[in-house]
């Protein structure tokens, strides 16, 4: 059994190595993002919550965000995993782990630990019933969630004070200059995070505090693992789907309660306004462009829509509306847009102030559908300062051998190719996706099969289809935008008393 520890806690690793042998370590939270990619051979993971952060955390929630992220990332690459907690943690972060059907979760009441304790999970998985009686163990007391509830919207009303102080968009509290004190001021539950688990060995006493070794953080501290992700779709030529399945995931994304951007920079394929019945006069892609010919300086979040900004007297319009989640948000271009009315943009600034400014913007995640033509100011550049690029491919012989042609080009490029990956669209459904990988010489991100009703669906308004949505979710569940929707059946579950 290859193990990797992530406690963060060289006491507790070393005191660990008397027992059994472990394949690898990690110091902070960061580093666990790909980890299944640079360590293919591991196959359990012992993972504290108390594990440091690379951004030092004074928003303890944030921190728990991410830590549910990784462990919906890389549970669905088979790893399995071991979590040390304490009641310390908010019950809804131990339930959020629950459900992601992470049984083996050792929660204490003291923020010790038996070795022994760990020892017989790694060799004793628990099952779900024992883990769900276990975790009922640690559910509030009525007087309790209240109290859980009054603190947390006194850090909410705080948070909400320093961001409008800001005025900066979406800032980060770790890169603020001072701690939320509302934070240290409440419970438990809510802060207090360790940076040592006292250990108590059956062979000796290791129950003294130590201090976490002092690793250099230059390699992870460059980005946040749940900033907003720039994710971009693009093909070599039109017709291939980028607009639909990019629709598509942007719905799903935030039907799922994430704040998403969808961004528009296909000008010579306007779509969204069309497809979808969204379209502002002011706040567009379009107005954008035309501000920033005549001048440098822009303000992204004045050219942002919402459904809520639209409104349609046709009856039409108005149940197309009804049917976009109310956490998309968009800028598009306009119903009444031409192609060429799109001015130059001369400004060899701009992409760059256009990316900080997406960045800025407080969105879990942000989709962009780029132009065709990969040498264009909304193409390459864009590329390179995604975290995910979709290149959409059907499968059709001359396209495929194009794209061949193309991806040799792109290695001798800045592009980083880790971010890059192929979904074949309107594949038919006698079309296998290994035969489809042996063409392209690389393994595609995954098949979405061609649906006949896609046609009829769109006339309808309506972004995507049941059979290309449910693709889409298969997506959105790669890159951690897990379904806070939970069902009732397991809520009404897990609320009795």
């Amino acid at each position: 059994m290859s193990i990797l520890l992530a406690t963060g806690n060289p006491f507790l690793d070393n005191s660990l190595e008397e027992y059994f042998k472990w394949e690898h370590r990690i110091e902070y939270l960061e580093e666990l993002e790909f980890i299944d990619q640079r360590f293919p051979e591991i196959q359990t993971i012992i993972l504290s919550m108390y594990i440091p952060s690379i951004h030092d955390e004074k928003d303890i929630h944030r921190k728990y965000k991410t830590i549910c992220y990784l462990l919906k990332q890389l549970k669905a690459s088979g790893i399995r995993f071991i979590v040390l907690a304490s009641d310390e943690i908010p019950f809804e972060v131990l339930e959020q782990i629950y459900l992601l059907d992470i049984y083996d979760l050792i929660i204490t009441d003291n923020g010790e630990i038996d070795i022994s304790t760990i020892l017989d999970r790694i060799y004793h998985p628990k099952t779900k019933a024992e883990a769900e009686k276990e975790l009922m163990k640690y559910r509030p007391k009525k007087e309790d969630v209240n109290l859980y509830e009054e603190e947390e919207e006194e850090i909410k009303e705080k948070q909400k004070e320093e961001q409008a102080e800001e005025n900066k968009g979406f800032l980060f509290l770790s890169q603020k200059n001072k701690p939320l004190e509302s934070t240290e001021e409440a419970s438990r539950r809510q802060i207090a995070v360790k940076a040592n688990y006292r250990v108590i060995s059956r062979k000796q006493d290791l129950s003294s505090k130590v201090s976490i070794r002092d690793v250099s953080k230059e390699e992870y501290a460059h980005t946040r693992i749940d900033e907003s992700k720039l994710i971009s779709f693009w093909s070599a030529a039109p017709g291939q789907g980028k607009r639909t399945l990019s629709q598509s995931l942007a719905k799903v994304i935030a039907s799922r309660n994430y704040k998403v951007l969808y961004v528009e920079l296909d000008y010579f394929y306007p779509s969204f306004a069309w497809t979808s019945g969204l379209s502002h006069p002011a706040k567009n892609i379009f107005q954008l462009a035309m501000h920033v010919s005549d001048q440098d300086e822009f303000d992204l979040k004045q050219y942002v829509a919402s459904p809520r900004d639209v409104f349609g007297s046709q009856k039409r319009i108005q149940q197309a509306i009804s049917k976009i989640p109310p956490k998309l948000d968009f800028m598009a271009l306009p119903s009444n847009f031409v192609v060429e009315e799109f001015p130059s943009i001369k400004s060899e600034q701009f992409i760059d102030h256009f990316i900080k400014g997406l960045k800025n913007l407080s969105y879990d995640a942000i989709i962009l559908n780029l132009p065709n033509e990969i040498e264009h100011l909304f193409s390459f550049p864009v590329m390179l300062e995604s975290d995910e690029i979709f290149n959409i491919l059907t499968p059709h012989p001359g396209r495929i051998v194009r794209y061949g042609q193309l991806k040799k080009k792109l290695k001798n490029t800045p592009l980083n190719m880790t971010k890059w990956s192929t979904i074949f669209n309107q594949v038919h459904e006698e079309i296998q996706k290994d035969a489809l990988d042996s063409f392209i010489q690389e393994e595609s991100r995954m098949v979405v099969p061609f649906d006949p009703k896609r046609a009829l669906l769109e006339l309808d308004l309506s972004l995507g289809s049941p059979m290309i949505d449910k693709k889409m979710a298969e997506l959105a569940d790669m890159f951690g935008f897990i379904d806070t929707t939970v069902p009732e059946k397991k809520k009404k579950f897990l609320s009795l008393r």
